[in-house]
């Protein structure tokens, strides 16, 4: 009978790791379930004006609904990069060079600056300093910064039907595309 008893506990602790394993990357357990949002970019492209393309962290922990129309971002305070120097570090460590460094608005609110990789350029926005995501999740062939206000930039799309401009908007909280942003295979 106590090989039996001993057998039942040593069952009953493997099914007890095996639970504490699930979903574990592996190292040590941990009780904690709260996980910090992710701090990049989503990676997502969107191929319909319509179509939800991947969720993202909003700066509350909840989970925000990306949609083409709107623009890449990430949570607002992630990156600590401030000024020019700062800005244009954050654009080349996520693989892109510097097209224009003087569109760079020290004092407005929201700036960009436009980074190239290879045959494709992407707008990557800060507000106050901090880097707060790009423009689209997909880069586009060609853009270009057409106008700049304290809180709202107009960058413009090269399509095979001319430029399209699109306006966003930083709200203090998360970047908003006021406009239509054109689909990936007309940005491509």
């Amino acid at each position: 009978m106590p090989r039996s008893r001993a057998s039942a506990g040593l069952a009953a602790l493997a099914a007890a790791a095996a639970l504490a394993a699930c979903g574990s990357s592996g190292g040590s357990s941990s009780s904690s379930t709260a996980s910090a949002p992710a701090a990049s970019p989503t990676a997502a492209t969107a191929t319909s004006a319509t179509s939800p393309t991947s969720a993202a962290a909003a700066p509350n922990g909840a989970q925000a609904t990306r949609t083409a129309t709107a623009p890449a971002y990430v949570t607002p305070g992630v990156s600590g990069s401030s000024g020019l120097a700062g800005a244009t570090a954050s654009v080349t460590s996520r693989g892109f060079a510097v097209v224009d460094p003087s569109v760079w608005e020290p004092e407005h609110t929201l700036t960009v600056l436009v980074g190239s990789r290879g045959s494709v350029q992407q707008a990557f926005f800060f507000a106050a300093g901090h880097y707060i995501g790009t423009d689209t999740a997909a880069p586009s062939r060609n853009i270009q910064v057409l106008h700049q206000e304290s809180a709202t930039i107009t960058i413009g799309y090269n399509t095979a039907r001319g430029l399209v401009p699109v306006r966003f908007h930083w709200t203090g909280v998360r970047l908003v595309a006021l406009d239509p942003i054109p689909t990936v295979a007309a940005r491509a």
